[in-house]
C-alpha cells in the first residue's frame, strides 16, 4: 500500500473508532469494512469489527474476524479477550480459557482478561483457579462490571459463603439493582442460615423481576429452608404458572406437600414431573419414600439405568440409588437393597467431597466440644424439675 492509501486507511480507522465509542455502531461498522477493502490485514479494524459482531450476536463471524486479527498480531492482547468473551459466549469453555490466558500473557494488567479467564474456568468447574482469577481482575479494577459477581459465584462453589456474601454486597454498591445478584446474595445468606434476610433479598429479587421464574424458584427454596413450607409451596406454584414444563418444580411442589401430610397430592406432583421427565431420579425416590410407588418390580429397570449410568449426575445416580435400595427392601431383598444403598452412599459422599464438604474431625470435634459445654451437668440440674416425672419409658416410633 502506497503512503498515500496507508495515511488514508489509517484516517477512516480513527473515523471508524470515534464512531464506535459514540455508540454509532452502523457507522463504525461500514467504516471498518471500508478500512479492510483497503486493507484486509488490518488487525485493529478487524478486532473491533468483530467486537461489533459480536455483541450482535454473530458469533461464528466475530470468531473469525478475531482470530484473523490474532494470526496477525499475536501480541495484541486485547484481541485475545475479545476472542476469549465470543468463544465462551458460544459454548467454547476451554478455548475461551486459553485465549483469555493469551490475552493475560500480552496484557497482564487488562482485568477484563482475568474476568474472562475466571468465567470460563466456572463454566470448566475449576472453583478454585476461577475465584483466583476473578479476585485478580477486582484488584485491578474494583469497578469492573460483573468483577465482584463472578468471585461472588467462584466463592459459593467453594462453599464460602461469608466471602461470596461480601462479594455481592460489594457488586450490589454500583449495580443494586442486578437481579442475578440480589438472587445470589440471598442464596448466600440461606446457606449460612441467615433465614430471615436471605428472604428479604429473595422478596426483591421477585419485586425487581416479578417474571422472572429463576426468582421464584430461588423463592421457594428459601421459605423451604426457612421452614416455611406454606411459603415455599405457593412459591412453587407461582413459578409453575411460569413455565409449566418444570418437571423439577412439580417434583419440589410434590415434596413440600408430602411435608405436611398430603401424600396422595403429592404422589399427583410427582407423576406430573416424571409425564414431563421419565428419567426423573428424585420423583421416583419421593414416590417410593411415601409409598406411593409401583409395589411390583415396576420401578426397577428405570432406577437401576439411572443409578449405574455414569454419564448422568450424581445427584440423580445417588437419589435412584436410595430410591432402588427401598424398593428392593420391600420386596424383601435385603441383600440387593444393602447394595445400592451401598453405592449411593458412596457416591453422595463423593460429592460431598468435590463441593469441599467432606467429612472433617476438626469440624466435629468442634461441634461435640460445644455440645458438651452448651449441655453440662448443670444444665440438666437447672431443668430437673421440667417435664412430667412418671418413670414410664417413652417409645420414639419415627421422628417428625
Amino acid at each position: 500500500m502506497s503512503a498515500t492509501g496507508s495515511l488514508a486507511t489509517s484516517a477512516l480507522l480513527d473515523l471508524a473508532v470515534a464512531h464506535h465509542q459514540a455508540g454509532r455502531l452502523v457507522q463504525a461498522e461500514e467504516a471498518y469494512r471500508q478500512v479492510l477493502a483497503h486493507d484486509p490485514d488490518e488487525p485493529e479494524a478487524l478486532n473491533l469489527l468483530g467486537l461489533i459482531l459480536q455483541n450482535r450476536g454473530a458469533l461464528a463471524a466475530s470468531i473469525e474476524m478475531i482470530e484473523r486479527a490474532v494470526q496477525l498480531d499475536p501480541a495484541f492482547g486485547e484481541a485475545h479477550a475479545n476472542l476469549a468473551r465470543a468463544q465462551r459466549a458460544s459454548g467454547q469453555a476451554a478455548a475461551a480459557a486459553q485465549s483469555a490466558r493469551r490475552a493475560i500473557a500480552f496484557a497482564p494488567d487488562l482485568a477484563e482478561a482475568h474476568l474472562l479467564l475466571g468465567r470460563a474456568l466456572l463454566d470448566l468447574g475449576e472453583a478454585a483457579a476461577a475465584a483466583e482469577a476473578c479476585r485478580r481482575a477486582v484488584d485491578l479494577d474494583a469497578d469492573l462490571a460483573d468483577g465482584q459477581t463472578n468471585l461472588g459465584a467462584a466463592l459459593s462453589r467453594l462453599r464460602d459463603f461469608k466471602g461470596a456474601e461480601r462479594a455481592f454486597r460489594k457488586a450490589l454498591e454500583t449495580r443494586p439493582d442486578d437481579v442475578a445478584t440480589v438472587r445470589a446474595l440471598g442464596v448466600a445468606l440461606s446457606e449460612m442460615e441467615q433465614h430471615d434476610e436471605a428472604l428479604v433479598w429473595h422478596d426483591r429479587a421477585v419485586g425487581l423481576a416479578p417474571e422472572d421464574i429463576h426468582c421464584w424458584t430461588g423463592i421457594a427454596v428459601a421459605r423451604a429452608r426457612a421452614q416455611d413450607i406454606a411459603g415455599a409451596i405457593t412459591a412453587c406454584r407461582h413459578a409453575l404458572t411460569l413455565d409449566p414444563r418444570r418437571a423439577d418444580l412439580w417434583t419440589m411442589l410434590g415434596s413440600h406437600t408430602a411435608a405436611l401430610g398430603r401424600f396422595d397430592e403429592a404422589a399427583e406432583y410427582h407423576r406430573k414431573a416424571l409425564e414431563i421427565d421419565p428419567d426423573n431420579a428424585e420423583a421416583r425416590r419421593e414416590l417410593v419414600s411415601i409409598g406411593k410407588h409401583d409395589r411390583g418390580t415396576g420401578e426397577v429397570p428405570a432406577l437401576s439405568a439411572t443409578l449405574h449410568d455414569r454419564r448422568r449426575p450424581i445427584r440423580d445416580r445417588v437419589a435412584a440409588g436410595f430410591a432402588l435400595g427401598a424398593v428392593y427392601e420391600t420386596l424383601g431383598d435385603i441383600d440387593a437393597a444393602y447394595r445400592c444403598f451401598k453405592i449411593a452412599n458412596r457416591l453422595a459422599r463423593a460429592e460431598r467431597q468435590a463441593e469441599g464438604r467432606g467429612f472433617d474431625i476438626t469440624v466435629l470435634r468442634h461441634a461435640v466440644d460445644g455440645m458438651i459445654r452448651a449441655y453440662s451437668g448443670a444444665t440438666f440440674k437447672a431443668a430437673a424439675g421440667w417435664g412430667d416425672r412418671s418413670d414410664v419409658p417413652v417409645f420414639i416410633v419415627g421422628m417428625p
